[in-house]
């Protein structure tokens, strides 16, 4: 299946692992540091948002705070990783992935120690998946429909 049909596929059934095994429209790598949300913000900006694009601000502050999340929380101090941002779009929405592979953590925990970010992305994305597990890394599905 094409990234097109994936795009489809994931924007009306949001599925984190068919996310992470799926050809998309764009994908990059960054190094897991401060500047990585505006590098991330800097190639979304690029790709081609279709009928998305009024909702460009929504698309680059939940990318952002994902991607500042697994910065902050993902690796030890002192300790370098990456992050991987893949994104698939089609005329029905967008499909956006940030992946990293470090600590992890358990996504269904305490609902009252989830952040002012994630709170975040839940209110401004159509969906939001997270899957995730101590030890095994961290990748979060946003979905933002036309």
């Amino acid at each position: 299946m094409g990234a097109g049909a994936e795009a489809v596929q994931l924007i009306h059934r949001p599925d984190v692992g068919r996310a992470l095994s799926s050809p998309a429209a764009a994908e990059f790598v960054l190094r897991a540091d401060r500047v990585a949300p505006r590098s991330a913000r800097v190639a979304l900006r690029r790709l081609a948002l279709g009928s998305v694009a009024h909702r460009l601000l929504d698309v680059l502050l939940c990318v952002g705070e994902a991607i500042s999340n697994a910065v902050r929380h993902a690796y030890p101090p002192g300790s370098s990783g990456e992050i991987v941002v893949k994104a698939w779009t089609h005329e029905d929405g967008l499909a956006v992935l940030v992946q990293d592979r470090g600590r992890g953590f358990d996504p269904d925990g305490d609902p009252s120690r989830e952040g002012v970010g994630l709170r975040l992305m839940r209110r401004l994305a159509d969906v939001v998946s997270i899957l995730s597990r101590p030890g095994g890394g961290t990748a979060v599905l946003m979905v933002f429909r036309a």
